[in-house]
Formats: structure tokens, C-alpha cells, sequence
């Protein structure tokens, strides 16, 4: 779950990169004893108000090799030090490097066995640059650890007002390729189960304090149920986040055949996009790893519908994209050369609306803390505070319209 925070508490973190501990890192990582630091800046990659958990930073570093110089670009990842009582920073920096040292390889690898041309291999993250757990040797990871990932915004990629919605365009990409990722976790169990029983346990570790997502779905359904056009619907609203609560929407076993990898934090704010010369959707990459989970990922899907789309592509196209989903699901398989058979269409549709029902208390949580204004609010909050802020905050006309459009949706879909 996305835990937001206003604060852009970039500055601090900025006086512990420093040159002399920079330089041996992009030493080590970039794999160059010769390679020597000769300015760099560092700033916060997001405004207030976009920081979720830790804090990101724009490094600018001017690098000499031998005798040339060259400009690199990386974003460096950060505990938030305000972020402690709600987030263990320790075990989520090393679920994320399993997820982009050893599973995201492994995907490619897959794909590369299956024929798949070098160039055409999936390629749906940053490049991992690379990392330190302190800055002392050994594997305590503390307030010094750092992550280095490429800048992939100063190749052209952007990010969609997350206020707004994605439109049919842009979705559309983003769930193809969704898709194919998915699949890929459907693969590794079938071909390489030894090394998926380890990415399962890496998944499973949550790193997040419980108790503070039940303040939000406690204060929420306190709120919602008295909504009119929701009053026919309580009996399935208050099953579902009597299940929610205590950690039980993250830690529930998923059903065979649908069990799988899953992002676990698929929405608009944690996707990129790129566009060719001609302004067509050429390319999108998926980003913040952190909360990934062996799951059905039909979770992924749901998160990402209820939350990420625009009204009219919410209201018109709906259907059509997980069509498209489930197409392309199945074309990647295929693909791969895996069984389709358990992956029908029937069995889709029930996993489906199970998970829109299930995750329905998670997506109602994100859609109020996507449309919360944070302007105005203390720049001292921490994460924690400014979601209890959130989370007693009267229904604005916004969240009321998410709402409606949200039940709208169930209704005509049929999960109500």
C-alpha cells in the first residue's frame, strides 16, 4: 500500500551523499577503480506531497573516466527517517534488490531460453545500478544505505496526473505489458521452482505496520456506509474489510492456478511512460518495488482499474482493457510455451471479481488518499501523521464522485 508523505526531506539525506562517500560507490558499482567524482547535484526527484516511504533523490554526478568526462544521471533511494513508526526501511530495501537483482534478470533469461531476441526481451524496470547497505562494510543495512537506480526521466519518460487518470492510451500500454510480466511469473514457478520458493519467501516479508492501514479502513468504512447510493451493497462492503483488516488482504494464500508475483503497488503514480517522435506510446517501465507479493495478480489488475484511469475511460472502456489483459496473458504464454488450459476464460472471470471484492477496501483507501489535497498541509508531517490526517478527513465531493464511479462500475460489471 502506498503510504504518502508531504514532506520533501531531500536536503538531509543530500549531506550524507557526499563526495567521498559517492565516489566509492559508482567505483564499485560501476565496476571502475579509475572513475573519479568531479561535481554533482542532488535534489528531490518528486515535489511534496509524491514522497511514498522513503525518500528520492535526482543525482546529477559529473563523472571522469581516464581523461573523459561524462554526465550521468541516477535516482538514489533513501530511508525517510520520519517514516520509522509505520515502515521497517531494513526489510523492504532487501525485498526490493531480490526483486531487481535476481528476479527481474531471471524473467529476461526465461524469455531469452523461449527464442526471444535480446532486443525484444522484456525490459519493464530502471536499470539497477547498484547499491550499499552503510557506510561501513558489512550487511546491516541502516540509514546509510543507498539504492541507485538509472534516471530514466532525462531519456524522455513521464509520469500522468495522478488526479486526472490514465486515459485509454496510456492504460492500455501499461496493462499490455502488465500482462507479459504477470505471465513471466507463471513461468518461473513451471521452470526454475527451486528459485521460485525463494522469491515467494522474499514476498512475503510486508515491512509495514498493519495497525496503521486498519486506522484507514476502520475511519473509511465509518464514513462510506452511510453514502445512499452504497446502503444496498453493505452487507458485501463490511465483509470486505472485516477481511482486510489485520494484515489478512496481504498474507491470504493465493489459489492455485492464479498464484503468482505481483507488483503489488500497480498504479499510475509507480508507472512511466515514453513516446516516440511522433508522439505515439513507444514505450513504459514500472517502478517502487517494494511491496511486491507471491499473490493472484488479478490484484495488480483490480488495484489498477479501480484507481488508475480516467472517467471516461473508467466509463467506456472498463471491459475492453481487461480484455486486452487477459489477451495478451495468454498470447505471453503461449509464447513461453506454457499450458493455457488452466487460464481459461471462466476461471479468469471468477478470480476477478473474488479480488475486486476482496481489494475493495485497499482501493477505496488509495482513491482517498490519491484525491486529498495536501496543500496547505504541515511540510513537518510525517507519513504516518498526513494518513491520519487523511484518513479523518470529511468526504470531499471528489472522493464522493471516485466513489460513485467505483460503485457504478461494480454494479455494471457484475461484482455487486
Amino acid at each position: 500500500m502506498t503510504l504518502p508523505t508531504i514532506t520533501s526531506n531531500s536536503k538531509d539525506q543530500e549531506e550524507k551523499i557526499d563526495i567521498k562517500s559517492l565516489e566509492p560507490l559508482l567505483k564499485r558499482t560501476l565496476d571502475d577503480d579509475t572513475l573519479k567524482v568531479i561535481d554533482y547535484e542532488a535534489t528531490s526527484l518528486l515535489p511534496a506531497g509524491e514522497n511514498y516511504c522513503s525518500v528520492l533523490i535526482k543525482l546529477d554526478v559529473k563523472l571522469r573516466r581516464n581523461d573523459t568526462e561524462k554526465m550521468c544521471h541516477f535516482v538514489a533511494k533513501t530511508p525517510s527517517p520520519k517514516e520509522k513508526s509505520i515502515v521497517d526501511w531494513s526489510l523492504i530495501f532487501k525485498k526490493e534488490l531480490f526483486m531487481y537483482t535476481e528476479i527481474h534478470p531471471l524473467y529476461r533469461e526465461l524469455e531469452k531460453e523461449a527464442g526471444i531476441k535480446e532486443d525484444n526481451l522484456i525490459n519493464a524496470w530502471p536499470r539497477y545500478i547498484g547499491h550499499r547497505n552503510s557506510l561501513k562494510n558489512g550487511t546491516e543495512i541502516n540509514e546509510d544505505s543507498v539504492m541507485l537506480m538509472e534516471n530514466i526521466t532525462t531519456q524522455g519518460f513521464y509520469n500522468m496526473d495522478r488526479k486526472k487518470g490514465l486515459d485509454v492510451h496510456h492504460a492500455s500500454k501499461a496493462l499490455t505489458v502488465l500482462a507479459r510480466y504477470h505471465a513471466l511469473g507463471i513461468v518461473m514457478k513451471q521452470r526454475r521452482p527451486t528459485f521460485a520458493y525463494k522469491a515467494v519467501e522474499q514476498s512475503q516479508i510486508i515491512g509495514l505496520a498493519l495497525e496503521f492501514l486498519d486506522q484507514g479502513y476502520d475511519s473509511i468504512f465509518e464514513t462510506i456506509v452511510k453514502i445512499p447510493f452504497l446502503q444496498k451493497h453493505l452487507s458485501i462492503i463490511k465483509l470486505s474489510f472485516e477481511h482486510a483488516r489485520k494484515g489478512k488482504i496481504l498474507m491470504t494464500t493465493p489459489s492455485e492456478p492464479w498464484a503468482l508475483i505481483s507488483h503489488g503497488d500497480f498504479w499510475m503514480n509507480n508507472i512511466l511512460f515514453h513516446k516516440d517522435e511522433d508522439g505515439n506510446i513507444d514505450d513504459v517501465k514500472f517502478v517502487d518495488f517494494q511491496m511486491y507479493r507471491y499473490t493472484s495478480p488479478l490484484t495488480d489488475l483490480v488495484y489498477f482499474l479501480n484507481g488508475s484511469l480516467d472517467l471516461i475511460t473508467q466509463t467506456d472502456h472498463f471491459r475492453e482493457l481487461i480484455d486486452l489483459y487477459y489477451n495478451n496473458f495468454i498470447e505471453t504464454l503461449d509464447r513461453m510455451s506454457c499450458d493455457t488450459l488452466p487460464f481459461a476464460r471462466e476461471s479468469f472471470e471468477r478470480e476477478l471479481k473474488k479480488q475486486a471484492i476482496d481489494y475493495l477496501p485497499l482501493c477505496v483507501l488509495a482513491a482517498k488518499m490519491i484525491v486529498f489535497e495536501v496543500d496547505g498541509i504541515d511540510n513537518n508531517k510525517s507519513g504516518s501523521e498526513l494518513g491520519y490526517t487523511i484518513f479523518m478527513s470529511e468526504i470531499s465531493d471528489i472522493f464522493e464522485a471516485k466513489l460513485k464511479g467505483l460503485n457504478e462500475t461494480y454494479e455494471r460489471m457484475g461484482w455487486f
